[in-house]
């Protein structure tokens, strides 16, 4: 898998340099289907990442090169009655990385990351809850994967990725929608959020 990503670094709200961030690893994953609603895999990752800085003060630090790899874990549980606008039913999905060095990572750290969407259908129309989460349990991260919040999806008066940690909560309050009304309301939250420090 190789994925790459530019992504800008706030500080104060205001951007102060923009990175690119380049991905590419290999998986090999055994997992068990249990009826046709859950699925458990696990497996191992090994490969590299790296962090580049396009704009910004050369006092910022870039990631050239390192090893990245570790053990994954996916937990998935779907009873939509259909994957788009779905009526009734919940979906929720949880995933566990472990950096480890035997496998190329650098250091060792832990990633878990959740989100769980469920629907309360009345009368004709569907009230939409979802919440979503991260916790790194006291490790330090890499920048490549701290959690991220801002944008559209997640507290939109930030910027796309404005707010970086080692962990995130994103509540939100209904959405209801049917065939006659349509209204959302939006409350999120980012704990222990971090921004790019001032250059030295």
């Amino acid at each position: 898998m190789a994925q790459r990503s530019i992504e800008d670094i706030f500080l104060d709200g205001e951007a102060v340099a923009r990175y690119r961030f380049s991905h590419a690893w290999g998986s090999l994953e055994a997992g068990r289907v249990f009826g046709n609603r859950m699925e458990l895999r696990a497996g191992l990752r090994s490969g590299g990442q790296s962090v580049e800085r396009e704009i910004g003060d050369p006092g910022l630090p870039e990631i050239s090169g390192e090893g990245y790899g570790g053990l994954t874990m996916r937990y998935s549980f779907d009873s939509r009655d259909r994957s788009v606008l779905w009526q009734s039913g919940t979906l929720a999905r949880i995933e566990y990385f472990r950096g480890v060095e035997a496998l190329g990572a650098v250091d060792s750290y832990d990633r878990l990351e959740g989100v769980v969407a469920t629907t309360v259908p009345f009368s004709d129309n569907v009230l939409y809850l979802r919440a979503s989460g991260g916790a790194s349990f006291g490790s330090d991260l890499p920048v490549y994967d701290t959690f991220t919040l801002g944008g559209p999806v997640s507290l939109p008066g930030l910027n796309l990725g404005e707010l970086r940690g080692p962990r995130t909560g994103t509540p939100r309050r209904p959405t209801c929608s049917g065939l006659r009304t349509s209204a959302t309301c939006s409350a999120r939250r980012c704990t222990r959020a971090c921004r790019c420090p001032r250059p030295t």
